[in-house]
């Protein structure tokens, strides 16, 4: 049973973050009776933010991800297809 209180505590943390904040998570835990579960997952992720290693790693991530980004063709799709049907 409390593997199943850890996982909704995730559940609520993963949407208060997707969705931006909009919703009192705290609130919202108290009512389920998660709170304790809550504050474990949001200490581990605060961890994991304050974690310098996997920093860098997600840094190269993000600078390979952007790069991957400005390589692809940057015009609207119309000007692509008129494109390719004068010089293809």
């Amino acid at each position: 049973m409390a593997q199943g209180k850890l996982k909704t505590a995730q559940g609520y943390i993963r949407a208060w973050i997707a969705n931006g904040g909009r919703f009192d998570l705290n609130d919202v835990a108290d009512r389920m009776g998660v709170t304790l579960e809550l504050n474990f997952v949001r200490d581990a992720l605060l961890e994991i933010l304050d974690d310098e290693e996997l920093f860098d790693i997600d840094f190269e991530l993000f600078l390979e991800e952007k790069a991957s980004k400005e390589k692809k063709f940057p015009c609207s799709d119309w000007l692509k297809e008129l494109t390719d049907r004068y010089f293809s």
